[in-house]
């Protein structure tokens, strides 16, 4: 095999690879029933670790609201051309909360979407596709396992 045609090879496996990987994540993912699907957004220039503790704020709130051992979630980071982070998770566990106070909530930091998750379309349909992307921070909930049946993470 030529130098070009294992390159080739070699590209087509990872590629493969990549796909089966986002499968099976939003396939185990698929296991949790999920209550919403958010986007969160910086209306300004933020670095990673302020990023990264606006959103945990707005998460403590939301576990204040709710019981606190229900919430769960998995979130992705994937960063702007402008180099500022922005998120998308699922969230599990919030019974009945109103969804437009946490999503006003967060727009003191700029924009968000927080929308009832649709399970006909999957997990995989909202965090797969992450998975493989350049630059991008997937974090659990340390109590996900518990909703999912997975006996070790």
């Amino acid at each position: 095999m030529s130098n070009y045609g294992y390159r080739r090879q070699l590209a087509d496996d990872i590629e493969n690879l990549a796909s089966q990987a986002k499968t099976a994540l939003g396939d185990w993912l698929g296991f949790v029933s999920w209550d919403w699907y958010v986007t969160h957004t910086f209306a300004k220039d933020t670095g990673v670790m302020g990023a990264h503790s606006c959103w945990q704020a707005w998460l403590n709130s939301l576990k204040l609201t709710a019981r606190p051992s229900k919430i769960a979630y998995v979130r992705v980071t994937e960063y702007q051309k402008r180099g500022t982070p922005h998120f998308h998770s699922l969230i599990a566990g919030v019974d009945e909360i109103r969804r437009l106070t946490f999503k006003d909530l967060w727009e003191l930091n700029g924009f968000a979407r927080v929308e009832k998750y649709n399970h006909e379309l999957g997990a995989s349909h909202y965090i797969g596709k992450y998975l493989t992307k350049e630059y991008t921070d997937i974090r659990f909930s340390h109590n996900l396992k518990n909703l999912t049946g997975v006996k070790h993470l």
